[in-house]
């Protein structure tokens, strides 16, 4: 393994991780450890580091994609009726809105 640079923007992890690992398979205890830092690690130790990895990654992607969530707070009541008075709409459009999780 060599030495990891400064790594700044997205498309330099993106080609340092196409480097470490181009056919993207999942990560072993065999593979952690040659890591600087994991060389010494138990079976148990790489184990319990992989699955922390996992559930960070998901973490991760679960937070992205909800950031990538267009959400719109600024809609106005349109009426194609002229008789229709947008003040008496039922929706109030100045309360904000829960977000999914």
């Amino acid at each position: 393994m060599k030495a990891v640079q400064a790594l700044e923007t997205v498309d330099d992890w993106m080609s340092y991780a196409n480097e470490v690992n181009p056919k993207r398979d999942p990560l072993t205890i065999d593979r952690l450890r040659k890591f600087p830092g994991f060389e010494n690690y138990t079976d148990e130790q790489a184990t319990y580091t992989i699955q922390s990895l996992e559930q960070l990654a998901v973490i991760i992607y679960e937070c992205a994609a909800q950031n990538s969530i267009i959400c719109i707070d600024n809609q106005q009541i349109v009426s194609l009726n002229s008789q229709n008075n947008p003040e008496k709409a039922l929706v109030n459009l100045n309360t904000p809105k829960p977000i999914a999780a």
